[in-house]
């Protein structure tokens, strides 16, 4: 799809009735956060990923996105952060704060829910 395309498309669903605005607050010294999300067309489906990770005064360091073949919109969650963690731990981060919304992901990060 060509952007001209896309944005074309966007101007037929109309003006946006709400919104609010997103702000990441500053961390501790030496921390890092991913954020990321995953996504499936069905589930199991093709799929895909993505997300930032911001340095302590919240600013992004890097942006990545990336096919991931053919899962279930968990999987795809959980694939986009993963990614955001090994770049982390390639650049030798210790501390993390995980940012997620998908609550699935979080209670298994968390221990609160069984994985499937």
């Amino acid at each position: 799809m060509r952007w001209n395309h896309f944005f074309e498309l966007v101007d037929k669903v109309g003006p946006v009735s709400n919104s609010i605005a997103i702000k990441c607050n500053p961390l501790s010294n030496g921390w890092m956060k991913p954020n990321s999300g995953g996504c499936s067309k069905g589930n199991l489906g093709p799929s895909g990923g993505g997300g930032i990770v911001r340095h302590e005064k919240g600013e992004m360091i890097i942006a990545y996105a990336m096919p991931l073949g053919i899962v279930t919109n968990n999987t795809a969650e959980t694939l986009a952060l993963k990614a955001g963690i090994e770049w982390c731990i390639d650049q030798n981060v210790k501390k993390l704060e995980i940012e997620n919304d998908s609550l699935m992901l979080i209670q298994w990060l968390t221990n609160t829910t069984s994985i499937p």
